[in-house]
């Protein structure tokens, strides 16, 4: 709730998706051409016609979409997701890495700020114990002597 992270990766994939690949060397160059496009929540969608004509027409061609070609050392959309992927996950420099040691800090930080609250309060719980019993021992003191001084005004 509030963090942006999830979208970032949507939008980073769905950009790979649906963007065209230069240099690959043939008449296919994005998904779209193939049948596989995104709708409007994202979501992938395959026309099932398109991919079978565009691979009984260019099966090279529809390797290389997703492939690359290393004569012109261009990725394919599966290196594409896989690098924006990386970028996410990677355990030592990746975003949602460095994201979950921040959240780990701020729960570490919590935690502390918690105990010295508890620390404070137990101290002051303390402080309004030892008042209270000062406080029934003078009241305690003072029946006393209220006592005393009524019994003595019946001997005079």
């Amino acid at each position: 709730v509030g963090d942006n992270t999830l979208q970032s990766v949507q939008r980073a994939l769905r950009n790979v998706i649906s963007e065209e690949i230069e240099g690959l060397g043939g008449s296919l160059s994005a998904l779209s051409q193939i049948g596989i496009k995104t709708d409007t929540t994202g979501n992938l969608s395959v026309n099932s016609s398109e991919l079978e004509s565009a691979i009984a027409s260019d099966t090279v061609g529809v390797g290389r979409l997703f492939t690359g070609t290393t004569e012109q050392g261009v990725g394919g959309i599966a290196d594409r997701i896989d690098d924006v992927v990386e970028t996410f996950v990677d355990f030592s420099n990746g975003i949602l890495t460095a994201k979950m040691n921040g959240m780990d800090r701020r729960i570490e930080s919590l935690s502390d700020s918690i105990l010295q609250y508890e620390t404070r309060v137990s101290k002051k719980e303390d402080a309004l114990r030892a008042q209270y019993t000062a406080m029934e021992m003078s009241i305690s003191k003072l029946t006393s002597q209220g006592n005393f001084f009524a019994a003595q005004k019946f001997l005079w």
